[in-house]
């Protein structure tokens, strides 16, 4: 009996040792690319023992695009990753079928829907024009004076001007008042995608990764720079929003492993 106990224990052992060898096998063997991730709010990437992520990359516009394949939930997806200036990763297309050269990541379809934005265009008193995009835009007509308000994050939100009331944008916001030139209604195709990179768990680092996270919180109203380190590109942010970037690695069918997580200007150990 103890001798059976003994077998399971170092069976057990050795696929855990043969994992563990693998995972740094594949990190130290594959193709690293880095990867943008959606703005932060570093107290809302913890849950628990482990950070949320989400990427540019997880919302894929097919209408840009121009992809008129028919896509649905839970189809494996190959996402095709050209590299930008600033030494990051964005898509360049997404295939059913596994690209037979270029960097591409792999992935899962998770929803495709239909989304609506509105493009708008408004002229300020001086004669400057500006143009906004955003999710909704309605009882404005065309010569009407708005307020728009973009976010710390980049979403933008409108109040029109009245006779008995004078909008204001909070002391964060970028404000422009104009009055509307054009507005339009623009529908594109949506597709969200996973792909197994969306989850870091932080058991042995968490004390670290906490003094990163206080320290972007407090450094609210600061212009942040994210400064080359290895892989990590020049990255400029405003505001309490933590800049984070994940350098992934890839194997030769495309699936990934977080190799290393930068927040700011340092890489998180």
């Amino acid at each position: 009996m103890a001798k059976k106990f003994i077998a399971i224990v170092l069976i057990q052992t050795i696929l855990l040792v043969g994992v563990i060898a693998y995972r740094h096998y594949w990190v130290s063997t594959g193709e690293k690319v880095l990867l943008k991730t959606v703005p932060v709010d570093p107290w809302n990437m913890f849950r628990g023992d482990y950070m949320v992520l989400s990427y540019d990359i997880s919302r894929i516009n097919l209408t840009k695009l121009g992809i008129k394949d028919e896509y649905r939930r839970n189809d494996k997806v190959f996402t095709l990753l050209q590299k930008q200036a600033d030494n990051t990763f964005e898509y360049s297309g997404i295939s059913h079928q596994k690209p037979g050269s270029g960097a591409f990541i792999q992935g899962r379809v998770t929803n495709v829907f239909d989304e609506s934005r509105w493009q708008v265009t408004a002229m300020g008193e001086g004669g400057e024009t500006k143009q906004f995009e955003l999710r909704w835009f309605s009882g404005v007509k065309n010569n009407e004076k708005v307020l728009f308000c973009t976010h710390r994050n980049g979403q933008v939100d409108f109040q029109p001007f009245t006779e008995k009331y004078t909008p204001q944008c909070s002391k964060e916001d970028q404000m422009f008042a104009g009055a509307v030139a054009d507005s339009h209604e623009i529908k594109e195709k949506i597709l969200s995608a996973e792909y197994g990179v969306e989850h870091y768990f932080v058991e042995e680092g968490r004390g670290s990764i906490d003094a990163l996270a206080k320290q972007g919180q407090s450094r609210a109203g600061e212009d942040l720079s994210l400064v080359e380190q290895g892989a990590a590109p020049q990255v400029r942010g405003q505001g309490g929003q933590s800049r984070l970037r994940v350098e992934v690695a890839l194997r030769s069918d495309g699936k990934a492993l977080i190799s290393r997580i930068f927040i700011d200007n340092r890489e998180v150990k």
